[in-house]
This record gives structure tokens, C-alpha cells and sequence, in this order.
């Protein structure tokens, strides 16, 4: 449960870095995410992060306003992602043996 909370923080993170133009660190926060517990928004924030770095280190002739809004269009995908509800789990029944 504590890691899947973490990895929730990550990802707002990668969220927070990515609106602030900070792609590598956005990267480097969706990935530590997915470590700790991958789910499907998580693969979608970790590739748009990756598009954005790759896009940030082209040359500024060839980034184009479209290239630029694909990663923003994408990181709305994400925002849905709602943070884990962390239930206690009760412990397996022990067996006498």
C-alpha cells in the first residue's frame, strides 16, 4: 500500500515537472513511479514524458507548435488518475500443522 502511494506522488510530480517545462525530471519521476507500482495511466505519463525530452532536445527550427501540444493534449489523459485508496488488508489465516 505505501508503495502504491508513493508511486501516486511520483506521479503527480512527473505532472508538476512536465507543466513546468521540466521534462527530465518529469521523466525521471513517471519512471521512479513505475518502479514502484506500474498501472496504465502510469505507461501513458512515463511515454509523454519521454516524447517531451525527446522534443525539448530538438533544434528550436524543428520543434513545431503541434509537436509541442501533444504532450500537454496527453498529460490531460492522465489527470484522471485518481489517487489509491489504501484499505488495511488483513493477514492470510495461519494453518496448524
Amino acid at each position: 500500500m505505501l508503495l502504491t502511494a508513493h508511486a501516486y506522488s511520483h506521479r503527480q510530480s512527473a505532472r508538476q515537472f512536465l507543466r513546468g517545462g521540466d521534462a527530465q525530471s518529469a521523466l525521471a519521476a513517471a519512471k521512479a513511479a513505475e518502479k514502484l507500482h506500474a498501472t496504465p495511466q502510469g505507461g501513458i505519463l512515463e511515454t509523454v514524458c519521454a516524447a517531451a525530452l525527446h522534443i525539448a532536445r530538438l533544434p528550436a527550427a524543428a520543434a513545431s507548435p503541434v509537436a509541442t501540444e501533444i504532450p500537454n493534449r496527453a498529460l490531460g489523459e492522465t489527470e484522471g488518475a485518481s489517487p489509491p485508496t489504501l484499505v488495511p488488508q488483513e493477514p492470510p489465516p495461519m494453518h496448524d500443522r
